[in-house]
């Protein structure tokens, strides 16, 4: 899943959360005073945290204002904070038929038809976001997600290698370029990055696992072992990881071992 921080981020930087949370009023751009009212009691419902109420209140203004984008897009936002993604989308994309030339409208549609299991369409929306706001790290980075999700690694490692390019100390994104190339069986490329990521962030476990799974597949099996062991000890409370550690035992017919990474997953997590 595509994460909220980065929403947040983005709407942050562009002041969407204020308009949204601070001066609901401004939104309103007929002078309509029924609309700023219920604009205004929508602002108070939202910083209650009452997002259904405030959600009805927000359409009720729609309906009186309809071609406010901007109202659209402060639904979408409510509906993105109480998880439902598929009406935010398609609030967004009511927003868009007013402004189709907003990124910020764009990008949060991306956001949310990632978060709603429409990848296809995500790739899309986020590839217009690319166009309308080339420097903005958050939507490559997406595109590359939702590419990676769709089995085309070699997209991905192309959106990933921009928000490189745009962030050179992003460790998110250096370790998403040593996954891409772990699905591609580029080993060494993988490496290269992971290595890079963990610089940035030492105690990731689970970069650790993939650098352990990359030095495997390349015979460096006493480097791979220490690399496993310090992914299962910076995500001891991390079920996946666990899992995955016993796998690789299994693998190398240490069964022992790799139950005890088992019954481990399972302790964290018995569903």
């Amino acid at each position: 899943m595509v994460k909220h921080a980065l929403l947040t981020r983005w709407f942050w930087a562009t002041g969407m959360t204020g308009l949204l949370l601070s001066g609901v009023p401004t939104i309103a751009l007929a002078q309509s005073s029924d609309v700023d009212d219920l604009l205004f009691r929508g602002r108070e419902l939202v910083e209650a945290g009452n997002y259904d109420q405030a959600i009805t209140l927000y359409e009720q203004a729609a309906r009186l204002d309809d071609d406010n984008a901007r109202i659209f897009s402060g639904i979408g936002y409510l509906y993105t904070q109480s998880g439902d993604f598929a009406a935010a989308a398609a609030a967004y994309e009511q927003a868009i038929e007013r402004d189709g030339d907003n990124p910020v409208f764009h990008y949060a549609l991306a956001y949310s038809l990632a978060n709603s299991n429409q990848d296809a369409a995500a790739v899309v929306a986020y590839e217009r976001v690319t166009e309308l706001a080339p420097n903005n790290a958050d939507a490559w980075l997406g595109l590359g997600i939702v590419q990676s999700r769709l089995g085309d690694y070699a997209a991905a490692l192309q959106a990933y290698g921009t928000v490189a390019r745009l962030e050179p100390t992003n460790a998110v994104v250096q370790a998403a370029i040593g996954t891409a190339n772990l699905q591609l069986n580029n080993f060494e490329a993988a490496l290269t990055a992971l290595d890079r990521a963990l610089e940035l962030n030492p105690q990731d476990g689970t970069t650790q696992l993939n650098r352990a799974i990359a030095l495997f597949n390349l015979g460096e099996t006493a480097a791979g072992t220490a690399a496993l062991e310090a992914a299962v000890q910076f995500s001891a409370r991390n079920a996946q990881v666990q899992v995955s550690a016993g796998q690789i035992y299994e693998n190398q017919g240490d069964v022992e071992t790799a139950l005890s990474h088992y019954r481990q997953a399972v302790r964290i997590d018995p569903d």
